[in-house]
């Protein structure tokens, strides 16, 4: 690597994805970058899954119809998870994703699934399943989105410092929320039978 590719690659973090490959395309030493840049915007991991620089990307969304790999891109640090009804069966990079989202109508189970570097974690939509035993530790910010009515004593890791609850919450939360949560959001609609 030469002195021209190091400021190239410096440039690139202030680039989007797009933009990083239009400027590798403009010669055939450009192009050798294409390998060395990390794409950071969210993108189908349908998408980039023949690309000879697969693991390069930082930020995938991953559909319930994935037939993949299996395998997530080694840079990764954030998955969205478009789970409908189950997650998809993938392996993902240990010690290596802070960001896991699991969106749709997910009612699978969260047991030895959520890596311990995560520490983002939101569950939206409609997930109503037991949380006993799921989350680990590292989580410091929790999102449960939709119809999440689970909420059992001491299930939220003392980790947790930001939480939030979705818009059909309506269970009670005394005894159930850790003293280590300074933010606590509830979403618009309270209802409670």
């Amino acid at each position: 690597m030469n002195i021209y590719s190091d400021i190239f690659l410096e440039i690139a973090k202030f680039l989007t994805n797009i933009e990083k490959i239009r400027l590798s395309m403009t010669s055939t030493e450009m192009d050798k970058l294409k390998r060395l840049f990390i794409y950071q915007d969210k993108v189908c991991i349908m998408k980039i899954l023949n690309l000879p620089y697969y693991d390069n990307f930082e930020f995938v969304d991953i559909g319930y119809d994935y037939q993949g790999s299996k395998k997530c891109p080694k840079c990764v640090k954030y998955v969205n998870c478009v789970a409908n009804g189950r997650i998809p069966e993938i392996t993902m990079p240990i010690n290596m994703i802070t960001h896991l989202t699991c969106n749709s109508v997910f009612q699978g189970s969260l047991e030895n699934y959520i890596p311990r570097s995560v520490i983002h974690l939101s569950i939206n939509d409609h997930f109503d399943q037991s949380i006993k035993d799921c989350i680990p530790s590292s989580v410091t910010h929790l999102t449960f989105g939709g119809k999440i009515n689970q909420i059992m004593r001491k299930c939220i890791p003392l980790s947790v410092t930001h939480l939030i609850f979705g818009d059909r919450f309506n269970e009670p939360i005394e005894n159930c929320i850790p003293s280590s949560v300074t933010h606590l959001t509830f979403a618009i609609i309270l209802i409670k039978e």
